[in-house]
């Protein structure tokens, strides 16, 4: 897809409904009833089939107009809204599932501690104060986006860190992941010394993590 394509979208790519199944195949978050937020949700399409799968009520954000339209035709006004997801005030701690696949771009939004981060790491350090404890964050990205910044920030808040690839390359090219973390609510961040040691590890997976199968 050429860059002028791209823009036009505003990175926006939603996970391939070919890999749906796989995703939802992967784990059962709920045992009852709950919610799932998408604060990026496109048409809503995706969020819609696992709420589905897993007995979820979708809340659903996403900031493109048409788009948006389409998330409300699907979960209706009080369920869907049209903003941008930064800008919303969201409740925490109340969802037993956050799914992230953030619009995918070149956005430096911090360069501190660890270097440059990314707005994928953004989505994921904003969105995670959704998730309630024992919940589960999902988080949709590219395999470089497995930063020593990311990596300390699952640590902090995460258990059960769990990293996976799609079967097929996205666009072709790139090596798609898909890391589900559960939230422990008083969880002892790791040491600078935990992080130091084992952030390359964890960046190391991000180029040969589990295939996902059916």
């Amino acid at each position: 897809m050429s860059r002028l394509e791209s823009l036009r979208r505003g990175g926006f790519y939603p996970l391939e409904q070919e890999f749906v199944p796989h995703l939802i195949n992967l784990f059962n978050p709920s045992k009852n009833k709950g919610r799932i937020l998408d604060p990026f949700a496109g048409t809503g399409e995706v969020v819609q089939q696992l709420g589905e799968a897993w007995n979820l009520d979708v809340y659903s954000v996403e900031n493109d107009l048409e788009r948006g339209k389409a998330c409300r035709e699907r979960f209706g006004l009080t369920r869907s809204i049209t903003d941008d997801a930064y800008e919303c005030s969201i409740s925490q701690m109340s969802f037993p599932v956050v799914y992230l696949n953030p619009p995918y771009n070149n956005d430096i939004v911090s360069e501190e501690l660890y270097g440059i981060r990314r707005s994928e790491w953004r989505a994921l350090n904003v969105f995670r104060k959704q998730v309630q404890d024992g919940g589960y964050v999902i988080w949709v990205a590219y395999s470089q986006h497995m930063s020593q910044g990311v990596f300390e920030l699952l640590g902090k808040y995460f258990n059960n860190i769990n990293v996976y690839r799609f079967p097929e390359e996205h666009l072709d090219h790139y090596t798609q992941i898909c890391i589900v973390a559960q939230l422990e609510k008083g969880k002892k961040p790791p040491s600078e010394g935990q992080i130091m040691q084992n952030a390359p590890r964890f960046i190391e997976l991000g180029k040969h993590p589990e295939k996902i199968k059916d």
